[in-house]
């Protein structure tokens, strides 16, 4: 007979021991034990080893362990078997209590409740289709027609034709501007005509005021209706007409009340500069408003205007004529 030895391992020798008692199912007495190594926790964790130890089961507890084993296997196998047989012919006869569940067969009927539900449900869609075709016919109110007054220019030369702004395609944007007030049910009427340049390098442009009764809704707040407005025509005339035109949008003389306020401005300005002998800058202005202050001091012979810097942040810089 042969003895077993097996060797275990803890943080220290004592739990390596205990460990191994507890793994073989014995007592110190049972076995012999040999200690390999202590261990160490070494420092601050560094260099930490665990503990081994042997543990030999001696010769004479194995042989006690090995009769006990002997003896006690065939009566447990013996019992088990009478145990469970009893139970499972219990069990047998609980089995057909079961079937007497159908008695829900009295509940499937009630799903009859809600099939009415949905009879009922298929007549409210055709009592909400109803109602729908009146808002449709009152949708169809004709749009107002807006009217369109063309003021021919009468100041350019005979056989001479701008090839951007001209009689053409001031018609082009006042039926593009007359198609998108009727689209939005605006109630006007149309003034075209063509407006001088501001200077040599400036070209014509095409002028549209949009007149009728309260239409202050098209100006908005710093007129950014407006402005969009005149920039989505501006955007459809290029298109039908093939290159770029310059235009100008009005809303009952708004543009006007706000050129003679620049108008104003420029005077002072130049007053100023013709005394200081000093360059003004103005604020960044649009292309129109710049234009406006430009052929307001167009005529005076003590100052100069130029257009600088880049949109949207472009500005009008008054000077002396003698000093640019």
């Amino acid at each position: 007979m042969t003895s077993t030895s097996l060797e275990y391992i803890a943080a220290n020798a004592e739990e390596a021991i205990n460990k191994g008692l507890q793994s073989l199912n014995v007592t110190r007495e049972e076995v012999d034990i040999e200690i390999l190594d202590n261990g160490s926790r070494g420092i601050f964790g560094l260099g930490a080893r665990q503990a081994r130890v042997r543990m030999t089961i001696k010769e004479s507890s194995l042989r006690a362990a090995i009769q006990k084993d002997e003896t006690p296997v065939p009566a447990p196998a013996e019992e088990k078997p009478a145990a469970e047989e009893p139970k499972a012919v219990e069990s047998e006869p609980v089995v057909p209590e079961a079937p007497k569940q159908p008695v829900t067969t009295e509940k499937a009927d009630k799903p009859a409740a809600p099939r009415k539900e949905q009879k009922n449900g298929g007549q409210k869609p055709a009592e909400k289709k109803e109602p729908k075709a009146a808002p449709a016919q009152e949708k169809r109110a004709p749009a107002p027609k807006v009217e369109i007054t063309i003021e021919k220019p009468d100041d350019l030369p005979e056989g001479e034709d701008d090839p951007v702004v001209n009689e053409e395609t001031m018609q082009v944007a006042s039926n593009v501007v007359r198609d998108l007030l009727e689209k939005m049910h605006v109630k006007a009427t149309i003034q075209s005509k063509i407006g001088e340049a501001a200077d040599e390098v400036d070209s014509r442009v095409i002028m549209i005021d949009i007149l009728g009764d309260d239409l202050s809704f098209l100006i908005g707040r710093h007129s950014e209706v407006l402005h969009s407005l005149q920039y989505i025509t501006s955007l459809i005339v290029g298109r039908e007409v093939g290159h770029w035109v310059p235009l100008i949008i009005d809303v009952q003389g708004y543009r006007e009340r706000r050129e003679r306020q620049l108008r104003q401005m420029a005077a002072r300005m130049a007053e100023q500069v013709s005394k200081t002998g000093r360059r003004i800058s103005l604020e960044p202005m649009s292309a129109t408003e710049r234009r406006i202050i430009h052929l307001a001091l167009r005529d005076n012979n003590q100052i100069m205007t130029e257009s600088i810097g880049e949109e949207p942040n472009r500005k009008v810089v008054i000077y002396p004529k003698d000093k640019k």
